[in-house]
């Protein structure tokens, strides 16, 4: 469910760009530091995000390490230290995959989540004390939307999207109330982060349609419409629901932007805007009309 969220490369600065790929790069390392190898492959962009996103409000200048990288061997990437959001997120990224192992074990009886699942056990109990509420809050969340996944209930997308925008409210609010943001800073953090969440959760929906249908798992868009493989003209349904997902994801989309712009950052303003303003309209175009969108295809971040 991660992964949708970059910049617009086409419309980047360069030195923006290199922003953008000196924090992923940085928190692959830091994953590395912490954890080892294994849980790097699980980095996506989203989580990326984050970590920019909230050094965004620090004013503490980085130290920056050229270090050799393991899938660019030949260029060395520029790592920066001593950044608490790229360590937070790191500690994130491993609550978050370890979920998604659990998830995929029973929902699908994944066979490789199986085998990770133990090593993914070891990092859980390495995370560091003070994550353990967020821990439990992320836990709760995730359980949520398995029970509202589970009811033969049909619901709008705003309820089935709800408990994972909350998660992502509540990610976001754990750094910024233990890094001390005031009050109203913090309000408008909350409602980008919550309608952040509610994008990614119906932009993956819409991208899995036709994965899930085959896979007869569950998917709230063909749930709310009660469609089956053996029932439906996928083509013919994907053009039905454009002209319901695609104003509700310019809507939620508009809602990070308005709150983003209450915002006083000291730093990655540009790279931010350009990922609020145009990576994320570009990305639910790419979807609403494609589908089942490839990312690693689309844009090249060669990071």
């Amino acid at each position: 469910m991660f992964g949708y969220i970059y910049p617009f490369k086409m419309d980047l600065k360069l030195k923006h760009y290199n922003t953008f790929k000196s924090y992923y790069c940085s928190l692959c390392h830091t994953i590395k530091k912490n954890y080892g190898n294994i849980p790097r492959i699980s980095l996506n962009f989203d989580i990326t995000f984050m970590a920019i996103f909230l050094d965004s409000f620090s004013i503490k200048k980085p130290v920056i390490e050229k270090k050799v990288c393991l899938i660019h061997p030949i260029e060395k990437k520029y790592i920066m230290k001593n950044i608490s959001s790229i360590e937070y997120s790191s500690h994130i990224n491993i609550i978050l995959t370890h979920n998604k192992i659990v998830d995929d074990i029973n929902d699908e009886n994944n066979l490789l989540s199986k085998i990770l699942l133990p090593i993914s056990n070891k990092y859980m109990q390495n995370l560091p004390n003070y994550l353990n509420n967020i821990k439990h809050k992320i836990n709760n969340h995730l359980k949520n939307l398995k029970e509202l996944e589970n009811k033969n209930k049909i619901l709008s997308i705003d309820e089935y999207a709800h408990p994972f925008s909350n998660l992502m409210k509540e990610i976001f609010n754990f750094y910024c109330k233990f890094n001390d943001f005031d009050n109203k800073t913090l309000v408008h953090i909350n409602r980008l982060s919550y309608s952040l969440g509610k994008w990614i959760y119906i932009i993956d929906s819409l991208n899995d349609i036709e994965k899930d249908l085959k896979t007869s798992s569950f998917n709230p868009i063909i749930h709310i419409h009660n469609i089956t493989k053996e029932k439906i003209n996928i083509e013919k349904f994907k053009k039905s629901i454009q002209d319901k997902y695609y104003p509700l994801l310019t809507h939620v989309n508009y809602n990070c932007l308005e709150n983003f712009k209450y915002l006083k950052l000291n730093k990655n303003y540009d790279l931010i805007e350009n990922i609020l303003q145009l990576g994320m309209p570009f990305k639910t175009d790419k979807i609403i009309n494609n589908f089942n969108c490839n990312n690693k295809k689309e844009v090249s971040m060669n990071v």
